[in-house]
């Protein structure tokens, strides 16, 4: 007797029989017992590899459907047109006050303000031409700003931030002999605060300014638990603020947003920069969620969620992340097409780490 055995069981899934007379019963029934039982284990291999168990990231669904979206409100249209023609009146007013002659030190918190704002991306031009003037003069301005710890900060980080060369050294003049930062400097909060900032632009193997950041953490956290930083202005809720996250660490717009709130009682801020600020982000608002209904949408009309329920349906979570890079109202192109960019991907993301198997991302690929 003999007997032949399918080696294909993916493909077949069975063993077949042949076989002849020529042996004794019992050979032939153990035999057919034998060839039996690999037959079905090769058949429950088979199955197995045909019916895989896929995985699931038990991610939960979108709170934010597209009816929610749909129904998120904004200003009429008469609204918007009252608010922009009182935004061309503050900010001419703005732009006079930003190229007037003034004191360095004056010119500097003003820009500052006016970028914490979230209102520099209407004036541009203007604070290149300023800052460039006064980087032009770096020598003269720095020896005038030599006593101005928050100043002479203020100075290194505007300059830094907008792409303009200067060395550390700014801040020589604030060290003692053996390199440590000086008694004076102990007791100007607001110009650790400035310090702490600036040290946060430093580049690789500048130790004044890691050393700088040291000394500015330690000071502020102190102070912090002394409960001496005075709550007037926001003096206190910044500098928690900053300890918490430097400025150079976080989200532009929620910056502003923040910034406007916590500067409300400070009266070193302009009440013409605040009222401006108040009425540009309400309006520019407005056009991120005209931006983010048609998203939806366009989402919504895909049906992907819905397909394919296993992967994170995230549309306002990435519209975030697009925002994060681009908030100036002129680049919404940019931030619809990175929201629709990261929604595919993510979902290319969930089938690969989660959802396919090894065969299926085989041909995926």
């Amino acid at each position: 007797m003999e007997f032949l055995y399918s080696d294909n069981a993916r493909l077949n899934c069975a063993a077949y029989i042949r076989c002849t007379c020529s042996s004794p019963s019992t050979k032939l029934e153990l035999r057919f017992f034998n060839c039996k039982r690999r037959a079905e284990m090769a058949t429950r291999q088979a199955m197995s590899i045909c019916d895989p168990l896929w995985r699931s990231g038990n991610y939960h669904p979108s709170i934010w459907t597209d009816e929610r979206v749909q129904s998120l409100k904004s200003t009429s249209a008469v609204q918007r047109e009252e608010k922009r023609e009182t935004i061309k009146v503050l900010k001419e007013q703005t732009r006079n006050l930003i190229l007037e002659k003034q004191q360095v030190a004056e010119q500097l918190q003003l820009i500052d303000h006016v970028q914490q704002l979230g209102l520099a991306y209407h004036f541009k031009d203007e604070f290149a031409d300023v800052l460039s003037r006064i980087h032009a003069s770096l020598d003269h301005v720095s020896s005038q700003l030599k006593d101005d710890l928050h100043a002479t900060a203020l100075l290194f980080r505007l300059l830094r931030a907008n792409g303009f060369s200067v060395s550390q050294d700014l801040f020589e003049a604030f060290r003692d002999e053996k390199g440590n930062f000086e008694a004076r400097c102990e007791n100007q909060i607001r110009g650790l605060l400035s310090l702490y900032e600036a040290s946060y632009f430093e580049k690789d193997g500048e130790i004044m300014l890691k050393e700088a950041m040291d000394f500015a953490t330690e000071q502020l956290k102190g102070f912090m638990e002394e409960g001496s930083v005075p709550e007037a202005g926001g003096l206190r809720e910044q500098v928690a603020h900053a300890l918490q996250i430097p400025l150079n660490w976080r989200l532009e717009r929620v910056q502003h947003r923040w910034f406007i709130e916590a500067c409300s009682g400070d009266d070193t801020v302009n009440p013409l920069f605040l009222e401006f600020a108040k009425l540009d982000l309400n309006l520019v608002q407005d056009m991120y969620k005209s931006e983010l209904r048609d998203l939806s949408r366009w989402w919504s009309a895909l049906g992907l969620a819905e397909k394919l329920p296993f992967f994170r349906d995230r549309l306002l979570e990435n519209y975030l992340w697009a925002f994060g890079f681009t908030y100036e109202p002129e680049s919404w192109r940019c931030r619809m097409i990175q929201t629709k960019s990261i929604c595919l991907i993510t979902l290319i993301d969930d089938i690969y780490d989660v959802y396919g198997t090894l065969d299926e991302l085989q041909l995926f690929h």
